[in-house]
């Protein structure tokens, strides 16, 4: 009897004794239903009979042809998978269990199908838990930094910031650290610490985003971006089900007061704060949200007059003296074109710049930078010291004098 033949008879001859089991993956965990079934007919304890290939309909349900794609897996790295078919398998470790499993288009996701025989629904339970192990043991997605989009995953690179790259009083990254510690080794801490959610405040520019990238190369977690439109978009309770999915997770929240809105409308506010309060399970869940306007964000999120859903807020200021001498160290370090700064202009450039912001100062550095290769190419050949007397450093500003509207205090 061919494969085929085999396929056949197993849905023919057994059609009214067969089990199914369903398991429905969205479209932003298809890749881990491709995952199961690539480690399933790759294991040494599987003889695999065959990968359907035929679309005769001649079977009960029909059986579609198998499909190939690159999918991929992690930023600018891909990996073939089937994407839809059926594969006729014989578990050695089980008895030699016969059973099939398909992948099947669910749209906008897959549905992940196990077929047994009735007789064997005995070994069902065993199945499924061996069909758990496959889907965390080298998940695709595990340990990877990666964006939200409303129907797909979008892998981000290394962001390669070091703790030396946050310039941020050093008992503040202390604090941070110690309280995301558990993701490097969750077993080893009881329950109630094996969740924190840290809220950052502070003005544009002054590195709260910097954290977030330091913190995302930090632990040996699975790191999670999320923008206020993938939040509106998606709701909360879809974003932290992908968390736990796929945990341990560092979640960062961009721009909490606009992604969460407030009481008056349809907004993901309260989604939130369920999906916060600890009536969903949160362990190796960790969360870090920024937020440029504290203010504004409703008092149930705020920690210090309701700990619990986010513990700790920092206020994040513009760096000090010594703060903005080391972030334009490190500025200068990676330009191309100011090779070298006399200690007189750059003590000048760390006066000058008080209350700035680390973007702020970056822009002043590329500023800079245009001046210099502006007066080249117009044959004047401008020095660094000159450029930087010649700018007013006080009242230099990234935007033109349309501004920008201000944050208000919530009503």
């Amino acid at each position: 009897m061919s494969d085929n033949e085999a396929i056949r008879r197993f849905f023919r001859r057994e059609a009214d004794e067969l089990t199914e089991h369903d398991r429905i993956f969205g479209p932003h965990l298809r890749i881990g239903a491709y995952h199961i079934f690539a480690s399933l007919i790759s294991d040494p304890e599987i003889e695999l009979s065959n990968l359907t290939n035929f679309d005769d309909g001649y079977s009960d349900p029909p059986i579609v042809s198998v499909r190939w794609e690159s999918c991929a897996v992690g930023f600018e790295e891909t990996r073939q998978f089937v994407t839809t078919g059926y594969a006729f398998v014989v578990h050695r470790g089980l008895r030699d269990l016969k059973f099939i499993i398909a992948l099947i288009p669910d749209s906008p996701g897959v549905k992940l199908r196990l077929i047994v025989r009735s007789d064997d629904i005995d070994d069902l339970a065993t199945l499924l838990d061996w069909v758990d192990e496959l889907e965390k043991t080298n998940h695709p997605l595990n340990g990877k930094l990666f964006s939200l989009a409303k129907t797909r995953l979008d892998f981000l690179p290394d962001q390669k910031v070091d703790r030396d790259d946050v310039i941020m009083p050093t008992e503040v990254l202390d604090e941070i650290e110690r309280n995301f510690s558990f993701l490097d080794d969750p077993e080893g801490f009881p329950a109630p610490l094996r969740h924190r959610a840290i809220l950052l405040a502070g003005q544009p520019g002054v590195g709260k985003t910097m954290i977030a990238k330091w913190l995302s190369g930090r632990f040996c977690c699975t790191g999670l971006w999320v923008t206020p439109g993938a939040l509106w978009e998606l709701g909360a309770s879809a974003v932290f089900d992908l968390a736990r999915r796929l945990k341990p997770t560092l979640l960062i929240l961009e721009d909490l007061d606009v992604a969460t809105g407030d009481r008056k409308g349809n907004q993901p506010l309260g989604d939130l704060l369920g999906q916060m309060d600890g009536f969903v399970d949160l362990g190796d869940i960790a969360v870090i949200a920024t937020t440029n306007c504290p203010e504004v964000i409703d008092a149930a999120l705020d920690p210090e007059k309701r700990p619990g859903r986010f513990h700790r807020l920092f206020t994040v200021p513009p760096p000090d003296a010594e703060g903005r001498r080391r972030l334009l160290r490190l500025v200068l370090s990676q330009s191309t074109v100011i090779l070298e700064m006399p200690s007189v202009t750059f003590d000048q450039l760390v006066r000058g710049t008080d209350r700035k912001t680390g973007a702020q100062l970056t822009e002043i550095v590329r500023d800079i930078e245009s001046r210099l290769l502006w007066g080249r190419r117009r044959n004047e050949d401008p020095s660094v010291v000159s450029v930087v007397e010649e700018m007013d450093l006080g009242q230099l500003k990234s935007s033109s004098g349309l501004g920008f509207a201000v944050c208000r205090s919530a009503s």
